[in-house]
């Protein structure tokens, strides 16, 4: 009787943690994919955002060196006030 009342704990156990192993299982290995797809979305987004911070800079740098160019001839007979006032102006660097 004992022996019967062991095997059948032992059966339902194995019944009841089986099954609920393998869901842990492919559960982690689910997660472990979405965190893969999070982390890929991540630094797509990042590279986007630093694009846009290149392509802002390259801009106000264009846009400094057309005015030091225009200026330069000015810049020199007004003993460099032209480039004082650039930089004044110039909010990105503030």
């Amino acid at each position: 009787m004992k022996n019967k009342i062991t095997s059948i704990t032992i059966i339902l156990t194995i019944l009841i943690l089986l099954p609920a192993l393998f869901f842990s299982t492919y559960e982690i290995a689910r997660f472990t994919k979405n965190e893969k797809e999070i982390e890929d979305t991540y630094n797509k987004q990042l590279d986007a955002i630093l694009f846009s911070i290149n392509l802002y800079s390259e801009d106000i740098f264009n846009s400094w060196a057309t005015k030091i160019s225009a200026n330069e001839s000015v810049a020199l007979n007004s003993n460099c006030n032209a480039y004082q006032e650039l930089l004044s102006n110039a909010t990105q660097i503030k």
